[in-house]
């Protein structure tokens, strides 16, 4: 963006080096500074050791998971520091096809005073059901990965929401800006390569049931805090509550149809629903297998 300073982040967790330095590089030379936020327990070496020479690349590693929503806090607060005007949030599994990410970046730089209540720029992500590929679509929630924040809002919006860890934080913000009258936008035009977990497209008479396969422990986060989000941003609590019962339906036959490890997953969602009850929230501690 012509004059203005663009700052990334991008989350690490367990990352293939060579995979995670491809994605990065497919938007790198666009942004004036990167900040790597690493959620894995060991450092990776291979990543230091390829950005130790770019002075534009900041690698932080904390020794443990410590959730989406800091390591997004900690590009929030990285961004503030260099006094950037936009913060690019990245997953490590997302990149941008040739010359995209410039295209993109040049295209929300112009509509961005036609869309002037816009915080929060998001490209289209490639999956089977986002089909819309022209035109800009204000929603009311995208996912996290490569989103453009405009800065000078962030001290009105506030901060990703760290008691949710991961799952639903991106949601949880998107939410958080339309409630305070800004919008959120789609550029349909710009695809982003996004794999959201091991997704699968299932028929089940004649509706479409899209299968992730996520692990045990996502589903314990994905119940508790989507319930959790959906609940403070409902319109009322008939919506909510009717909300509530079909996503339990939903996610509880999918696994019982289609996923592996049936009893564990549903075992993780019924601890989701308890401790949304509760009122608890954070990182969970699972017991081993």
């Amino acid at each position: 963006m012509n004059k203005v300073m663009l700052v990334g982040v991008v989350v690490l967790y367990h990352p293939n080096t060579q995979k995670v330095i491809q994605n990065i590089n497919s938007y790198m030379d666009q942004l004036d500074k990167l900040i790597i936020v690493d959620n894995s327990e060991n450092i990776q070496h291979g990543v230091v050791e390829f950005y130790e020479s770019n002075p534009s690349v900041i690698y932080q590693s904390f020794g443990e998971n410590k959730g989406i929503a800091f390591a997004l806090n900690k590009g929030i607060a990285f961004a503030k520091e260099c006094k950037a005007s936009w913060l690019l949030t990245m997953d490590q599994d997302s990149w941008f096809a040739q010359k995209e990410f410039a295209r993109y970046v040049h295209i929300v730089q112009n509509i961005s005073s036609r869309y002037s209540d816009g915080v929060l720029f998001s490209p289209r992500h490639k999956v089977p059901y986002l089909t819309k590929k022209d035109g800009i679509s204000k929603v009311d929630k995208v996912m996290t990965s490569g989103n453009l924040i405009k800065m000078e809002m962030i001290d009105e919006i506030g901060y990703f929401d760290e008691k949710l860890f991961i799952d639903s934080v991106d949601h949880e913000f998107c939410y958080r800006i339309n409630r305070k009258g800004y919008g959120v936008y789609r550029v349909n035009e710009i695809e982003l390569v996004h794999h959201l977990g091991n997704l699968v497209t299932k028929d089940l008479f004649g509706t479409k049931l899209y299968i992730t396969n996520h692990n045990f422990i996502r589903w314990y986060y994905i119940t508790r805090n989507l319930l959790y989000v959906e609940k403070l941003y409902a319109v009322n609590q008939r919506a909510f509550y009717q909300f509530s019962k079909q996503h339990l339906f939903w996610s509880c036959l999918k696994i019982t149809l289609y996923e592996k490890e049936k009893l564990l997953k549903l075992k993780s969602i019924l601890l989701g629903l308890i401790d949304f009850k509760r009122g608890k929230f954070g990182k969970k501690e699972f017991n081993q297998k």
